[in-house]
């Protein structure tokens, strides 16, 4: 599969391991609103004991139609952020605790960033905000909404985040990325 190619609902699939019920090892499946079947932990649902450190920037876990991809240098080109589909009437919300750093045109679309803990921000486009810059806002706040010219030729937002000054993967905050192990079954094989 190319890299940033469109994967379906929520980008690539694939088994994990996490802990069920009563501490016991299981996989963890998902149905996708098209049936198809989806790893809870790909698609931002907390497995296990783990919570994700932020929530998604959509009010339903949104389809990934775009992936990050890193430039091999800053000055070239890439996706420095993913791009989530939209449906109609989407509110953005804040993923995180924050304070609105920007809020303005950029290269003629609404863009909105929200400065994080831990020297991460988090920005959106195109997004209409009624915040000013300096607003505090919570993890789940309405922020905005999808405006302006679109960044997709279908409805999306286009998310970005930077840890200090440095472009990251936005799905690191709203996945669980830890690697998966496999447990032996309780008995052993038979």
């Amino acid at each position: 599969m190319a890299p940033g190619a469109p994967t379906g609902p929520t980008g690539p699939t694939g088994p994990t391991r996490s802990s069920g019920p009563g501490g016991s090892a299981g996989l963890v499946q998902a149905s996708s609103p098209s049936g198809s079947s989806r790893t809870d932990s790909l698609r931002g649902v907390p497995t296990g004991d783990h919570l994700p450190p932020w929530s998604w920037p959509l009010p339903a876990v949104p389809a990934v139609t775009r992936h990050f991809i890193p430039p091999p240098e800053p000055w070239h080109a890439g996706h420095r952020g993913v791009d989530l589909m939209v449906g109609p009437g989407n509110d953005v919300l804040s993923p995180a605790d924050g304070v609105v750093t920007f809020v303005g045109m950029v290269a003629g679309r609404p863009v909105l960033s929200i400065g994080h803990d831990g020297g991460l921000v988090s920005s959106f486009e195109p997004v209409k905000s009624p915040l000013a810059k300096g607003a505090r806002v919570e993890r789940g706040q309405r922020i905005g909404t999808p405006a302006g010219p679109p960044h997709c030729p279908f409805a999306c937002i286009h998310w970005g985040v930077r840890r200090n000054g440095k472009y990251v993967n936005p799905l690191d905050y709203v996945t669980d990325r830890r690697p998966s192990v496999l447990l032996p079954l309780p008995g052993g094989l038979r």
